[in-house]
């Protein structure tokens, strides 16, 4: 039987981590062909999101982080220790405010088989409020892309449904811990087209998620300029995320822009906000 690791990594969002663990375990119990082993990494919780793990979803492997992980490092640290632990075949990413639909797992599962195990298949979520596209994927021109019924062939993904079969694995690696917490996703799509792996976008929604619509504090012009560095440079979001991101798939002209854009922003926020 072939065998599935499903990733996460999670900090102090226990209700939404429920039902995303909910609808993982709903999608499983459907599935016989396939052994499941699902990887947590709880990145220093403390609203309880543990205790809810351990007394909900007793089969969850959960791995400790100290608060200092963030979402790369978290990733890479599950997706580390499902690798130790075995030789799965497929490796799913999810992020923990996703609601998955029924049969989405099989669904990615069955389309990497479609091409022969060798591309990552991505999957895009709607708002439950609306039915808008919340998260789907993107082209390099920053041009975004939804389900239309076909599988599609597409650039950059984000980490919220990734499926990624083994032969990718042992292609080009892993999650990189290089960066904390934004650009993993991203970095790994385009790594991954960088050694001719394609990457598609499923057909149809795999689920629900609510987009972010909070802005980032270090452009935010309510914020003192002191805080709004502070954010700058906070694991979140960092200039030299940006900077190995931009330079390893674009250029050093396009890494230095990007981070001199980042500081002006933060000095004068009222200027992002004119466009």
């Amino acid at each position: 039987m072939k065998s599935v690791a499903i990733l996460l990594t999670v900090h102090n969002r226990k209700e939404k981590t429920y039902k995303c663990l909910n609808s993982v375990y709903k999608n499983i119990e459907k599935i016989t062909e396939y052994d499941f082993d699902v990887y947590l990494t709880d990145d220093g919780s403390t609203d309880g999101t543990y205790t809810m793990v351990k007394e909900n979803f007793s089969k969850v492997k959960v791995i400790k982080g100290n608060g200092n992980l963030f979402w790369c490092r978290g990733m890479y640290v599950a997706w580390k220790e499902a690798c130790n632990t075995k030789d799965y075949d497929y490796y799913i990413w999810l992020n923990d405010d996703v609601e998955l639909f029924d049969e989405s797992l099989e669904n990615g599962i069955k389309l990497c088989n479609k091409v022969n195990n060798y591309a990552i298949i991505t999957g895009a979520f709607r708002s439950k409020k609306n039915g808008d596209l919340t998260y789907g994927a993107k082209f390099i021109d920053d041009k975004k892309v939804g389900p239309n019924g076909k599988l599609q062939e597409i650039q950059i993904f984000f980490g919220n449904f990734i499926v990624v079969p083994n032969n990718v694995v042992k292609k080009i690696g892993i999650i990189d811990p290089t960066y904390k917490h934004a650009y993993g996703d991203n970095d790994y799509s385009l790594r991954a087209l960088k050694n001719n792996i394609k990457v598609y976008l499923m057909p149809e929604y795999v689920g629900y998620c609510e987009a972010h619509s909070y802005t980032e504090k270090y452009m935010d012009p309510k914020q003192s300029v002191k805080n709004r560095f502070k954010a700058l440079y906070s694991p979140v979001y960092t200039p030299h995320d940006a900077f190995v991101y931009n330079y390893r798939y674009f250029s050093l002209f396009k890494a230095l822009r990007i981070v001199l854009q980042l500081h002006i922003i933060t000095l004068f926020p009222r200027l992002k906000n004119k466009k």
